[in-house]
């Protein structure tokens, strides 16, 4: 993009594996630029307010179409815009397909104009490939993986540093004690606690940062003056998730492909009578797995293992082009 070619990055991966902070922090030290940081919501869910956040930062009020997005995108300097969470502009009906196609025409015939950094969760992501072809309106495609251990240990560390503080880890339980050591008496090595703990941390987190993060957070027995003291790791259980039922199940992908839905967007979305929607909300609401937001009852998804809720909603198939939407 500094030497003049057009450039569009897709970045993918699932929620909360770090993409938009990534891409901030890449950008800025290879570029040098400001970066423009347009947050997608449920709000943006039309041509018109698109368009208009899409040249804010222009100063432009008169552009309600994509076109005229366009025109004044090409109009304007060279620079970098980030758009953080396609997925939370995705209905899955035809004017929420519509929609994405339209933003990814502006961004084909502009990005030798703005460099465009797009992030998108994956399971949004997958069901885009064929609905739009995704990928190829992007010159650049970065896929984040699942973080190892010691990638979540270094990442916790450096936040507790910043905070002024030390870890100390989690000693052993009694139970936990492998033969040889109830054996022979041996005390850990320096850092097996550690170890030990981010090892369960990575495995429960499915390698998410968030989810780590959380998990991390729970684990807290005790903070003193410098240090913060771990107790053992503790992840929540699922094993009531069958019980939600199918339409809650169903709600419940639409929720997460689709960033949130409002009571209606979700009968659409799903071809579900009104009380059907309202049953498995109130269902997924008391669990904890979705919250409202907003004037309209908007339906968020804050799961408590993200990566282990996908997971078992994958293996319904519920996350797929037949099931996610309607029938």
């Amino acid at each position: 993009f500094v030497g003049g070619a057009p450039v569009a990055v897709l970045v993918r991966g699932a929620a909360g594996s770090g993409k938009t902070s990534m891409a901030r922090v890449a950008l800025k030290a290879l570029a040098g630029r400001d970066l423009i940081d347009v947050a997608l919501d449920a709000d943006h869910r039309g041509e018109a307010t698109l368009s208009e956040a899409l040249v804010a930062h222009l100063g432009r009020r008169d552009a309600h179409t994509f076109e005229a997005a366009t025109r004044a995108l090409l109009d304007g300097d060279r620079y970098i815009m980030v758009l953080d969470g396609l997925e939370q502009l995705f209905v899955r009906t035809a004017a929420g397909l519509h929609l994405i196609r339209g933003l990814l025409r502006v961004i084909a015939a502009t990005r030798q104009q703005v460099l465009w950094v797009v992030s998108i969760d994956e399971p949004t992501a997958r069901l885009l490939e064929p609905l739009a072809d995704l990928p190829g309106y992007f010159t650049d495609h970065v896929t984040l993986a699942p973080q190892g251990a010691e990638s979540l240990g270094t990442l916790l560390e450096a936040r507790c540093r910043l905070s002024g503080f030390d870890v100390v880890w989690p000693p052993e339980a009694p139970g936990e004690r492998r033969w040889w050591r109830r054996l022979t008496g041996r005390a850990p090595l320096p850092g097996e606690q550690r170890q030990r703990f981010l090892k369960r941390l990575a495995l429960a987190s499915g390698g998410n940062i968030r989810d780590a993060l959380t998990l991390f957070v729970n684990a807290i027995a005790d903070i003193g003056q410098e240090e913060i003291r771990l107790a053992p790791l503790s992840a929540p259980s699922l094993s009531w998730f069958d019980q939600l039922g199918r339409d809650a199940h169903r709600l419940l992908a639409a929720c997460i492909i689709c960033g949130a839905l409002d009571p209606r967007e979700a009968r659409d979305a799903l071809l579900m009578p009104e009380e059907r929607v309202a049953a498995a909300s109130a269902r997924l609401v008391g669990t904890g797995l979705l919250v409202t937001s907003g004037d309209g009852g908007r339906l968020m998804v804050r799961p408590h293992a993200w990566r282990r809720v996908v997971d078992l909603l994958g293996e319904r198939n519920l996350l797929t082009r037949s099931d996610a939407g309607g029938r």
